[in-house]
């Protein structure tokens, strides 16, 4: 063999090497593109099988399944150990999907992998995604740790959050201890067992082989990582009839506890067997004016602006909330006035910020009292009132949290 054909056969055989590499790139690009098309077809069919209740609910719904999508994806490339959990772990019980009702998804880790976290809490992997750690998620006690306002941490509970800036919907990505955060010293011989916040934020431990080994699962079309156990988990943090009972339905046009929604019905209807005609004149009348409540309420909403699927949800909530309040306020003569951002909103708009979490009054402290009794009386099915224990602190950085009796302000 000459030189020249040495030279034709080498050229022939790098664009033969060539032309292998774009092929083999190419397959791999168009399956790639299968896989996702498929992977968004699963979703879609997997939404038809969740109900709705409310507008927001199928585009809320939608945004969730695709941003658990991501993580997944992102959790695999970067080996990222997670599993499904509260909530979340709830509507895998109950019906291998999305809860139809749930706001978020809920994800836990062990709480020290949350260190490797943090290198991919830096990279701009999406113009849509995000991943936010908490600076303070080595300190195990959530009150010991701050917001971050400036920084995207409008968290303090979770370590983490992946987030979808499009849709403004998030992961929460919550911290499981391999021992208990409330106990000094290891008992000996000991079961393995697991500590995670359950839904009143207090300490719950279990097993640890509940957990462990993770199992792979569907959850609404979507492969997850899922806890060995997750009835036990689901029977142990939510009661055992949350196994195959939701606790939310679609009542009245609105997702509403049907527990609660029955109780109150019962009571009103026993009350009301037992009422005088003057009685049942008075509440015929509170009647009537709560319903009048909920048209201005509605016309009202109607001149507040949205901007993500959760904002009129919450904002029926807050006035509806507020509206309990005044009606509470006004029969039993308690002096207040509005202030903060609800001032602003007044200020502004005449009416609640959009975008406001909350809503804000001020009243003489030597009112406080009349507080406290109005504290232990049974009013409400829906509401209650908390008196901090130290109202009389001046300084809030004095007082302490009552975590047991459902206190968890000091301000």
């Amino acid at each position: 063999m000459n030189r020249s054909q040495r030279k034709l056969l080498i050229l022939l055989f790098v664009f033969l090497c060539v032309t292998t590499i774009i092929f083999n790139h190419d397959q791999c690009q168009l399956c790639s593109n299968i896989t996702t098309i498929y992977k968004h077809i699963w979703i879609e069919q997997a939404l038809k099988q969740i109900p709705t209740c409310i507008p927001d609910d199928r585009p809320r719904q939608r945004a969730l399944l695709y941003t658990l999508q991501e993580w997944t994806h992102f959790a695999q490339k970067y080996n990222i150990r997670y599993w499904i959990a509260y909530k979340t772990l709830v509507g895998y019980v109950q019906r291998h999907a999305l809860l139809p009702h749930d706001s978020d998804i809920d994800l836990l880790i062990m709480a020290q992998d949350t260190a490797q976290l943090f290198q991919f809490s830096h990279l701009n992997f999406s113009s849509i995604y995000e991943f936010r750690i908490h600076p303070e998620w080595y300190i195990v006690e959530e009150t010991k740790r701050s917001y971050f306002h400036s920084e995207g941490i409008h968290f303090i509970a979770p370590n983490a959050r992946f987030i979808n800036r499009k849709d403004s919907i998030h992961l929460n990505i919550w911290p499981m201890y391999d021992y208990h955060p409330d106990q000094t010293r290891m008992k000996n011989n000991s079961e393995a067992m697991l500590t995670q916040y359950d839904k009143n934020s207090k300490w719950k431990s279990t097993p640890k082989e509940w957990t462990f080994p993770l199992e792979k699962c569907l959850f609404s079309g979507i492969k997850v990582w899922c806890p060995a156990h997750p009835e036990k988990l689901v029977a142990n943090i939510y009661g055992p009839i949350s196994v195959n009972i939701s606790s939310t339905e679609c009542i009245n046009g609105s997702w509403t506890n049907f527990v609660e929604h029955k109780t109150t019905k019962k009571t009103t209807i026993m009350n009301n067997q037992n009422m005088s005609t003057t009685q049942m004149t008075k509440a015929q009348t509170t009647a009537i004016r709560l319903n009048d409540d909920d048209d201005l309420i509605e016309k009202a909403l109607e001149h507040i602006p949205i901007c993500t699927p959760k904002d009129r949800p919450r904002q029926r909530n807050l006035l509806t909330m507020l509206q309990a309040w005044s009606h509470l306020a006004e029969q039993h003569r308690i002096p207040y006035w509005i202030s903060y951002g609800t001032l602003v909103g007044y200020v502004q708009r005449r009416g609640l910020l959009p975008h406001d979490l909350d809503v804000d009054i001020i009243m003489m402290s030597d009112d406080t009292p009349l507080l406290i009794k109005l504290s232990q009386l049974n009013f409400s099915s829906d509401y209650e009132i908390k008196v901090q224990p130290q109202w009389y602190i001046a300084n809030h950085s004095y007082r302490s949290y009552f975590r047991k009796e459902g206190i968890h302000f000091v301000a």
